[in-house]
């Protein structure tokens, strides 16, 4: 694996430092908002290039969330298809709005899933896969800071799950924009990423 890129030397966003995750996902969400149709298709292909540049997913069990489009996240149908021709078991989560947890079904084909009422893709049916047999988990968020924290969009879904992954499972994060230098207010049960993929830059975090 090539790192492009040491996340610590440089902070991007110098007027977002020290701010709370509810001020930075504001921010974020209009920021994203912004982009044009092509800027984000652009940016999409951008980060997929680095991803398989980087990441190798042979006989890895890997969870891949499906982007919201009308929220303009980062279209992880592209990855999809890579993966696909790849020798790797990809599952698709399924968030439960009652228990705030999350659920993974092997990917089967379009026709497994339905767009919900929040607008994300999930399967319907399918073989279900635990949180233990994941290696690689794909993280959506808005924003992350240089030790690997991010603000997704509130609700914890993704770290009570990550909580429940193996120690050697890879997480990896997927963003149009860098890393600020601090998000101010993490909780204890905040789980970081250890990489994130953005257009230009592999960030890797060492846990320091």
């Amino acid at each position: 694996m090539r790192q492009k890129w040491r996340n610590r030397q440089v902070s991007f966003y110098p007027n977002f430092n020290f701010m709370r995750k509810d001020e930075l996902r504001k921010i974020f969400l209009e920021k994203r908002a912004q982009l044009s149709d092509l800027e984000t298709f652009e940016l999409t292909r951008e980060i997929s290039g680095q991803v398989f540049e980087n990441f190798s997913f042979a006989n890895k069990t890997v969870s891949l969330f499906l982007s919201i489009t009308n929220k303009k996240e980062v279209n992880t149908s592209l990855i999809l298809r890579e993966l696909l021709d790849d020798n790797c078991r990809i599952a698709i989560p399924r968030s439960d709005f009652s228990t705030s947890e999350i659920e993974h079904f092997l990917y089967e084909g379009e026709e497994q899933l339905e767009i919900n009422k929040y607008g994300i893709p999930e399967p319907q049916y399918g073989t279900t896969v635990r949180p233990e047999e994941f290696d690689i988990v794909f993280v959506p968020l808005l924003c992350f800071d240089e030790k690997g924290y991010r603000v997704g969009y509130g609700k914890g879904f993704y770290d009570r799950f990550l909580s429940q992954c193996k120690k050697e499972c890879m997480i990896i994060g997927l963003s149009f924009f860098e890393a600020v230098e601090e998000i101010e207010g993490i909780h204890e049960n905040d789980v970081p990423l250890q990489y994130c993929v953005t257009p230009h830059h592999l960030y890797h975090f060492d846990g320091e």
